[in-house]
């Protein structure tokens, strides 16, 4: 029920705060990704940002106190509305700006003196606003900095923190994504939504929205995240970066935690270059240095959002598991040469890094398959013997050859293929691999007996097992749906996932793909930034 309203007074914005040679106050991003609570100046009973964010926070149960600012307004969607954040019952953790991102300064310069720690300003058009919206990002850069908030935007969606519960989303959020330990960064709103609503096919710690970078950029979600133990990989959609030495420090960090860092990088058109300049305020850099220098620095770069989204579900995949891909050195088993050589034309392409069959794994498969034609990586065994027969040889020959960290079954499943010859596959396909892996969780890992399940009724005892996860609706703890088998299988096999080695020899002759090279910036997740840095790939 909306309260009749008051004659909205004028509150005249106030000037930015000199620059000075004092120092900077810390900034401190807790408060962003775990407020208690939040206050929505600006809020409108018309619904919009206010409505949405109330309805968020509702629908993934989070403990997260919405307060709502409107000097027009007694009351909002049936809760209390105060005329100012100083008015407010408690000092909000986050202020979110509900207003014309142009009068962002005067809401920022409030929630300042009020000792607001955090800011969200959302809305669209900022960067595109002219010399008024260039005027309004230096005044709020100037108070946050001031002052030491942590303020997210302008032009941008929020954030969703699944590990806090908490929600600060002025879209729609999903309260079935599951949690897991993927954070996605995205410098576009609708690259947020699409990340909040992939499904249930990637677990994620966080979603955050960067927006134009005004105070915040891509480089402090980066390091927060390296530095949360509940993240284990990081994907990101970008658009340009305003302290590229700093991201690829970051990234090498990341790298030697054992961090997958996945990324889409827009730009390589004249007109995507310009629309970067536009969206994000961000250059986008040449494409062919930045992508070598990312690549360099151990970023896996992803042509579009369907093969970032299905890499970032294959990197969650393998650490549930506990498998890791080693060097990437890939062994391939097919049932058609035409089908071989198709591969082996296509792996370079994807920097797929396929080896040789070594001699004496070659003298193992003839021994045991003698009518084989030829011998090479992929391998074509089918016809040599009976299927069972053949593909037991080649999965087994390559396992244990030393040479290959991952293990993929290529089958075409014809119209009305031999149901046992495809069980014969994947049966040789994982009994060749699963034994290595048993063997080598045997060396590495201490042997600890497994506690036994709780038999508590749950909610029965608050100190229960069963009662230490964070609160969340019950449709969120439905299990995921059963997919089907898809056409290819792949199994890795070795050691489980660990920082990559460094040493020269590794480095050498390793040609670029799906295995990240380590770059030569040292360095940790809390280094200065460099000066004078500018876009990659740009020239003076």
């Amino acid at each position: 029920m909306t309260s009749p309203a008051r004659p909205l007074q004028a509150n005249p914005r106030p000037p930015a705060a000199p620059a000075t040679d004092t120092p900077r106050p810390p900034i401190d991003l807790r408060p962003l990704f775990a407020p208690r609570s939040i206050a929505v100046v600006g809020a409108s009973g018309r619904g919009g940002i206010a409505a949405t964010i109330r309805a968020n926070i509702r629908a993934i149960g989070s403990d997260t106190r919405c307060h709502f600012v409107n000097p027009r307004y007694d009351e909002l969607h049936g809760e209390p509305c105060y005329p100012s954040i100083a008015e407010l019952p408690e000092v909000p953790d986050i202020v979110v700006v509900a207003l014309n991102p142009l009068r962002a300064a005067s809401v920022v310069a409030d929630a300042a003196a009020a000792g607001v720690p955090a800011v969200i300003v959302p809305g669209g058009g900022v960067v595109e606003g002219g010399e008024a919206a260039a005027r309004m990002q230096r005044e709020v850069r100037e108070i946050a900095l001031s002052h030491g908030i942590a303020l997210l935007g302008p032009n941008c969606m929020g954030l969703f923190d699944l590990t806090t519960n908490s929600a600060t989303y002025i879209g729609d959020v999903n309260p079935w994504l599951p949690h897991g330990g993927v954070t996605g960064i995205a410098q576009s709103g609708s690259v947020t939504d699409a990340f909040i609503h992939a499904g249930t096919r990637i677990g994620f710690s966080r979603v955050i929205g960067c927006g134009s970078e005004v105070v915040l950029d891509v480089c402090d979600f980066l390091a927060y995240a390296i530095d949360n133990d509940e993240t284990h990989s990081i994907m990101l959609f970008v658009e340009g970066f305003k302290r590229p030495e700093r991201f690829l420090a970051l990234a090498d960090r990341a790298l030697e935690l054992g961090k997958a860092v996945m990324a889409v990088k827009v730009g390589r058109s004249s007109q995507a270059q310009a629309a970067a300049v536009a969206h994000s305020g961000s250059l986008a850099g040449e494409a062919r240095a930045t992508e070598a220098a990312l690549r360099a620095a151990g970023v896996i770069l992803c042509d579009d959002l369907d093969a970032l989204l299905e890499t970032a579900e294959l990197v969650a995949g393998c650490r549930r598991l506990g498998r890791g891909v080693g060097r990437g050195r890939a062994g391939v088993v097919t049932v058609s040469t035409g089908e071989a050589s198709l591969i082996a034309d296509l792996a370079p392409r994807t920097g797929i890094d396929l080896p040789d069959v070594p001699a004496a794994t070659r003298d193992r498969l003839l021994e045991a398959l003698p009518t084989l034609g030829y011998i090479g990586n992929p391998l074509d065994p089918w016809g040599a013997t009976d299927a069972a027969t053949a593909y037991e040889a080649a999965f087994t020959a390559f396992a244990e050859s030393g040479a290959y960290d991952v293990l993929a079954a290529v089958y075409d499943f014809p119209y009305r293929s031999l149901p046992s010859e495809v069980e014969a596959l994947t049966t040789s396909l994982s009994s060749s691999t699963t034994s290595r892996i048993d063997r080598c969780r045997r060396k590495l890992r201490p042997r600890t007996r497994s506690p036994a399940p709780c038999s508590t009724p749950p909610g029965s005892d608050p100190g229960c097992c069963r009662s230490t996860s964070r609160s969340r609706p019950a449709s969120r703890r439905r299990r995921s749906p059963t997919r089907s088998v898809a056409p290819v299988a792949s199994h890795c096999f070795g050691e489980p996932s660990k920082p990559l080695p460094r040493s020269p020899r590794w480095l050498a002759g390793r040609p670029p793909g799906i295995v990240a090279v380590p770059a030569a910036h040292g360095g940790q997740s809390g280094l200065p930034s460099p000066p004078n840095e500018r876009s990659l790939g740009t020239t003076s």
